[in-house]
């Protein structure tokens, strides 16, 4: 009985240090630089410099962004279940 209360502290001490050994070994992996992706290649052409006149009309797409933004939104909560009006005809306030 003496001899397992005595080797108690080692078993404890050895699995202590083998689990720390353990938890490094397996965060190491995770320590490693990570391979950044390089862009594509773009071919590129060249040409000789010339002057010419430029046309007004020009065709081109793109996107537009506003300068000032509104948020609009209803005052009352609710759900539309009749519309009682066309488009165009006159209404009055009430």
């Amino acid at each position: 009985m003496r001899m397992t209360r005595h080797l108690y502290p080692i078993y404890a001490r050895a699995a202590g240090v083998l689990s720390i050994c353990l938890l490094m070994l397996l965060s190491f992996p995770g320590c490693a630089k990570k391979r950044v992706q390089r862009a594509s290649r773009v071919s590129v052409t060249l040409a000789q410099v010339e002057e010419r006149d430029m046309p007004f009309a020009l065709s081109a797409s793109g996107s537009v962004e506003a300068l000032r933004t509104a948020a609009v939104g209803s005052q009352v909560g609710g759900v539309v279940t009749r519309v009682s009006f066309r488009e165009g005809d006159y209404v009055r306030a009430g």
